[in-house]
């Protein structure tokens, strides 16, 4: 198991979580945006890909779009052809549509197809108010990598 996640804290926690499970735990400190091209291409069976919200007010839709696609396409670099793929977001306002057209995005920018699977979003415990569209922020993704694109 690889761990990657900007927060030792984070990694220490998750590390101490799985030995029980695994004896072979790699915890990998850095920045998704800048470091996850260290890990090696192709070797990965499954990635999820849980990236913090990139987009928190409307000015960052742009920058926080291409950051999707961005992180989304390292992740799917990283994997081995037939590998499980899954992708997050809790940006409230990246609606479900542009969700879909980042993972799009993604898929072509690392050479890569994303055969979707499921989508996932809020439990039965979180509803939605219709008055509220915002509050449907969290979006997730569940498909196969293929490759060459």
């Amino acid at each position: 198991v690889t761990l990657f996640d900007a927060s030792a804290t984070a990694l220490e926690l998750a590390t101490q979580n799985l030995k029980p499970l695994s004896h072979a735990v790699n915890a990998v400190k850095g920045d998704a945006l800048e470091s996850l091209s260290q890990l090696e291409a192709g070797t990965f069976d499954i990635v999820i890909c849980d990236p913090p919200a990139f987009v928190k007010k409307k000015a960052d839709l742009l920058q926080g779009t291409r950051a999707y696609v961005k992180v989304n396409a390292e992740a799917q670099r990283r994997m081995k052809a037939g590998g499980l793929y899954v992708a997050s977001s809790c940006s409230g306002l990246v609606k479900s549509e542009e969700w879909q057209e980042i993972l799009i995005q993604s898929s072509q920018k690392s050479s890569r197809t994303f055969k979707q699977l499921a989508k996932g979003g809020h439990a039965p415990d979180h509803p939605v108010r219709a008055e509220f569209p915002e509050g449907e922020y969290l979006k997730c993704s569940i498909g196969r990598i293929e490759y060459p694109f």
